[in-house]
């Protein structure tokens, strides 16, 4: 599976919410998301641009590996995921399997649907809000289709390539590279 996504900072947070209603969007849901990152000592998966994530969603957790981003302009990357039976337990495994933990991100994500994209207003713990679209993608081809639209999504919100934010939350907790 390959995740199309970009995000964008957002100022106001009540404006993004009304355009988003107004595109026609379906506000789903709001969540807690508590998510822990791990590494190797050496960090090779951050050095690589990958993640190993655990996340804590409403009590159900989920292990996801991103892999290496498939281009500059979004987050798109293969994303591969299964559900654990406990954030901790899984926690002190990895520890002791010679992981470590890397930083924690928690968030409030107020979610919406619209045309097959999931668009979440997150809420981020000391970094700000902002607004992710994410789509997924089974071939390179419904890929290259996805990236394409996923812009003019962004357009028809009053948003630009420009406003994009190329970091990750995990980069952006730990002071990663620039936009």
């Amino acid at each position: 599976m390959i995740e199309v996504e970009v995000k964008v900072r957002v100022g106001d947070t009540n404006e993004m919410e009304r355009r988003i209603l107004y595109k026609g969007a379906s506000y789903m849901k709001a969540v807690m998301q508590h998510d822990v990152y791990f590494d190797f000592p050496d960090k090779r998966l951050l050095r690589d641009g990958c993640a190993l994530r655990i996340r804590e969603e409403d009590g159900i957790c989920m292990m996801t590996f991103k892999g290496i981003r498939r281009n500059s302009k979004t987050g798109s990357r293969e994303e591969i995921e299964t559900s654990v039976e406990s954030r901790e337990n899984m926690c002190k495994i990895l520890e002791r399997v010679g992981l470590m933990r890397i930083c924690e991100v928690k968030k409030k994500r107020k979610i919406y649907y619209y045309e097959g994209w999931k668009l979440s207003l997150d809420n981020v713990e000391g970094m700000g809000t902002f607004l992710e679209i994410e789509g997924k993608a089974n071939s390179d081809a419904e890929y290259m289709e996805k990236r394409e639209r996923i812009f003019e999504l962004l357009e028809h919100l009053g948003l630009s390539d420009k406003d994009v934010e190329r970091r990750s939350y995990l980069e952006l907790s730990l002071g990663g590279r620039e936009k």
